[in-house]
């Protein structure tokens, strides 16, 4: 599962398009072994950022909650440092063909707009309005 955020966007409709078309960028990148590196010492830095008690305490509650193990955890870290060029062709092709799902919390002027610029099979459906 691959997914993405985006909070109180002005520019709800581009935000989607660009989701959409992440495949084909993540397949024209040209990512030098330097940049890759990098980006693998930036992900294990968020994983060992320092955290304050109640940081911990969430965490904890968060891995309890959801089953998230020692074991689950220690792949995760092992899967991130083994990344290579290989592992984003390979995200790429499973991207390929996907149809994006989204989930959108916003306003319904936001979401009536986004709807104009889009193609009848890509409308949001609103489910619920408060």
């Amino acid at each position: 599962m691959l997914s993405f955020s985006s909070y109180r966007d002005p520019n709800l409709d581009s935000t989607l398009d660009i989701y959409a078309k992440s495949a084909e960028a993540l397949n024209a990148a040209e990512l030098t072994d330097e940049a890759l590196e990098q980006a693998i010492v930036g992900a294990i830095g968020d994983l060992d950022a320092p955290m304050t008690a109640e940081q911990k305490g969430y965490r904890a509650l968060n891995h309890y909650l959801t089953g998230v193990t020692t074991e689950v955890r220690q792949k995760f870290r092992d899967d991130v440092l083994a990344t290579s060029r290989a592992s984003f062709a390979a995200l790429t092709e499973r991207m390929r063909g996907k149809k994006l799902k989204a989930c959108v919390f916003g306003s319904g002027d936001a979401i009536a707009s986004a709807n104009a610029a889009r193609e009848e099979d890509e409308q949001i459906t609103v489910v619920c309005r408060l």
